[in-house]
Parts: C-alpha cells; structure tokens; sequence
C-alpha cells in the first residue's frame, strides 16, 4: 500500500516483493515533471488525483493496488465503551462536515470512517499482509 507520503524503503520493498527493479527513474522523471517532489524519507504524490490515476491504470492492467493511507485515532485498553461511542460519535460527526470535506480536498485526501471494532479489523487485515510481505522479501523470518 502506497498512501501519498511514499517511504524510500517501503517503495523498494513493494517493488522487490512484485519482482520488480525500484524504478528509481520514474520518481526522478515525476518530481522533474513536478507530479512528485521529495521528502525527507522518499517522494509524495503533488496531488491526489494522480494517486488516483496511478492506480486505476495499474488496476486496468490486472495489479491489484491500493494508494491509499489511514490514520485513527486510539485510546488505551481498557477505555470504558460509553468514552469510546461518544469518540466515535464526535469523530463521526466531524470527518462528515463539509468543513472538513473541504479541507481534505484541498489536500487530495478522500476521508472516510470506520468504528473501532472496524478499524481494528482493518489494522489486523494490514498488519497480516504487512507480515507476508515481509517475510517474502526476507526482512521476516
């Protein structure tokens, strides 16, 4: 999973992982042309829309990718279930504003919210794929 911060490490390990070269080319080529610029740790997308784009090719081409990112929010074990629905609730109410729509177009971002029972199921989802990849590039063992 590519989200619109790329990690150095993380694209070569994809890559590597898809039995491909890290087509460092291709990142120079997308910050000259001004798609991409570079960060302190790799490169992000100038714009989601490319992300977007990058990935419907990729899909019309029969690889299945997702250039998307999450962030969540987390409180510690324990929590009692009466702080965590009113959380869920301002959290809710929140990410559907359309202040906060705005905001995250402005940022090419597609916000999006799950509850924390679901949230959870994606994070373990991540955390097992996360697992297999690793271990076919053999930072895992």
């Amino acid at each position: 999973m590519l989200g619109p911060q790329v990690d150095a490490a993380e694209w070569t390990a994809a890559c590597e992982a898809a039995d491909l070269a890290a087509p460092e080319a291709l990142v120079d080529e997308l910050t000259r042309s001004r798609l991409a610029s570079q960060t302190d740790g790799g490169w992000a997308f100038v714009h989601g829309m490319l992300r977007e784009s990058v990935e419907r090719t990729a899909r019309e081409q029969g690889l299945d990718v997702a250039l998307d990112a999450w962030r969540g929010i987390a409180v510690p074990r324990g929590t009692p279930g009466e702080v965590i629905s009113k959380l869920e609730s301002s959290i809710r109410k929140t990410v559907e504003s359309a202040q906060f729509a705005g905001a995250a177009a402005k940022l090419g971002v597609r916000p999006a919210f799950l509850a924390a029972a679901e949230f959870g199921e994606l994070i373990a989802r991540e955390d097992a794929t996360l697992a297999d990849l690793m271990q076919a590039i053999g930072l895992k063992k």
